[in-house]
């Protein structure tokens, strides 16, 4: 083989390789998109995309129902603000609290706790939310999954209210007792000043 042709032989090898590289770099690129987006699709927690200025970029199917929304659409074009009561439970202005959370977030990497939110229909449900710092595009925002725990926080406050009912109840149970014990030693003291 002469000295040129070997040459273009070992050319068109490092061709060949680079393009093989190439194309398993866009293969490995392409099914990490398929796994994100089934993840991002069929989650039963929302999952939003936030960014600190502008307000909500997406929400996958599970936030739209949560929300009652009738579209992705329609809900970013809502803000946070639009998606929580005037005040949290606390006392504190929803907006400012959640800017408070959102710069924890962003500072920490990660920030989780409860929130009180509102539905389309001004229903308003606890949940929790995780808020992961992210770039994307060269913005930092923030990724928001959010679970709605309003059935949990109902069990919570039936638990509170049935302790509250047995202590009521062990105090007057209690007291019964005491009254009776007090009762049969006056009936005894009675039979024996009546011997």
């Amino acid at each position: 083989m002469a000295k040129e042709q070997k040459g273009e032989f070992i050319g068109a090898v490092h061709i060949a390789k680079d393009i093989s590289e190439r194309k398993n770099t866009e293969a490995r690129i392409q099914d990490s998109e398929i796994k994100y987006k089934a993840l991002y699709e069929t989650s039963k927690d929302a999952v939003m995309i936030v960014d600190f200025k502008k307000g909500f970029i997406a929400g996958n199917p599970a936030t739209i129902e949560m929300f009652g929304f009738s579209n992705e659409q329609e809900f970013i074009s809502k803000s946070p603000s639009d998606v929580s009561p005037e005040y949290q439970p606390d006392g504190v202005s929803s907006l400012e609290k959640s800017k408070q959370m959102m710069a924890r977030a962003i500072q920490e990497g990660s920030y989780y706790f409860e929130w009180k939110h509102k539905r389309k229909n001004e229903e308003e449900f606890f949940a929790t939310v995780l808020l992961t710092r992210l770039e994307l595009e060269g913005q930092i925002v923030l990724q928001a999954t959010v679970r709605d725990i309003s059935k949990e926080k109902e069990l919570e406050e039936e638990l509170k209210r049935r302790i509250v009912e047995l202590e009521r109840f062990q105090r007057i149970t209690v007291g019964r007792e005491l009254k009776m014990k007090e009762l049969k030693a006056r009936i005894a003291e009675l039979e024996g000043r009546g011997n």
